[in-house]
Formats: structure tokens, C-alpha cells, sequence
């Protein structure tokens, strides 16, 4: 279900120095997009019970807040380059 942070999980532990880099936008942008895919992936699972389908959903709204905060943060240090 997490496969797609393998490819930028070195990136998603140095997110704050690399939103500041000038050349950091595509790899900003790969981090968001997986963890949108990581959030449609949580979609589209089945849950067995009342209980896993809350769990499911405050994990997708969870990763959701987290791609929103990545978007923020890269247009947050652009802004401040500008």
C-alpha cells in the first residue's frame, strides 16, 4: 500500500531543506504525487469491518493534510525566493 513513498522516502526525510531548494519542484512534486497515490490506494481498499473502514479513513484524510502541507511548503518557499 506504501510502495509508492519507496522512491522518495530520502526526500520525505529532508522535506524542510529540500522545499528550500530552487531546483526542488519535481521532486517536491514526486513526493505529493505519491502521497496522493497513497491516498486513492486507501480509497479503493475493501475494509471487513466499521472499525478498519474508520481506521482506512482517518489514514486517507491523514495523507491527504500531508500532500496539501507539501504543496504548501514548496509554494511557501518560492514565495520567499521571489
Amino acid at each position: 500500500m506504501y510502495e509508492a513513498h519507496d522512491s522518495v522516502a530520502a526526500d520525505l526525510g529532508q522535506i524542510k531543506t529540500l522545499a528550500a531548494e530552487c531546483d526542488a519542484t519535481p521532486r517536491m512534486e514526486a513526493i505529493r504525487a505519491a502521497l496522493e497515490q497513497t491516498a486513492q490506494r486507501l480509497s479503493d481498499r475493501g475494509a471487513a469491518t466499521d472499525g478498519e473502514r474508520d481506521q482506512l479513513a482517518t489514514l486517507y484524510r491523514g495523507i491527504l493534510a500531508a500532500s496539501r502541507i507539501v504543496t504548501r511548503l514548496r509554494e511557501h518557499h518560492l514565495g520567499s525566493q521571489a
